[in-house]
C-alpha cells in the first residue's frame, strides 16, 4: 500500500496510467494538469497527470506548461481522492481552486471521468497520513 501523495503512490498511478487502454473518450484528449496540495503532511505536494497521443502518465512534481493546476488542501484532497466528494462540489465549498481555461476543462471531463477507473486499483490500496 501506498500513502497518498508519496513518490511511491505517485509511481504506482503512472503504473496502472502505462498499462491501461484509454477509453475512446480519453484517448483523443492531448492535456496536462497539475495538482497542488499545499498543506500535505510532507509540505506542499505537486505531480501531474499527462495525457497525449492515447496514452496518460502521472509525472511527481511540477508540469513544465499545464494547461490547468488544481489548488486543494490536504484534506480536500483526500476526500476527492476516496470518493467521498466529487471535483464540483470541492471547487462549490471553495476547497478547490483551478486555474486554467475553465471551459476546456469542461470539454474534457468525460475523459477524465473515464480514467477514473484506471486508477480505481491504486485509490483501493492507498492509506493516508493525517495532516
Amino acid at each position: 500500500m501506498a500513502d497518498f501523495l508519496s513518490a511511491a503512490w505517485i509511481e504506482a498511478l503512472d503504473a496502472a496510467a502505462r498499462a491501461a487502454t484509454l477509453p475512446e473518450e480519453a484517448a483523443a484528449v492531448s492535456i496536462t494538469i497539475e495538482q497542488i496540495v499545499r498543506d500535505a503532511p510532507g509540505g506542499e505536494a505537486r505531480y501531474h497527470l499527462r495525457i497525449a497521443d492515447g496514452r496518460a502518465r502521472v509525472h511527481p512534481g511540477p508540469a513544465t506548461a499545464p494547461d490547468f493546476r488544481l489548488f486543494a488542501d490536504y484534506e480536500a484532497a483526500v476526500r476527492i481522492q476516496r470518493g467521498e466528494i466529487n471535483a464540483q462540489e470541492a471547487l462549490a465549498s471553495g476547497r478547490l481552486k483551478v486555474q486554467g481555461e475553465f471551459a476546456r476543462l469542461v470539454r474534457v471531463d468525460d475523459a477524465l471521468r473515464a480514467l477514473e477507473d484506471v486508477f480505481a486499483p491504486v485509490r483501493a490500496a492507498t492509506t493516508y497520513s493525517r495532516p
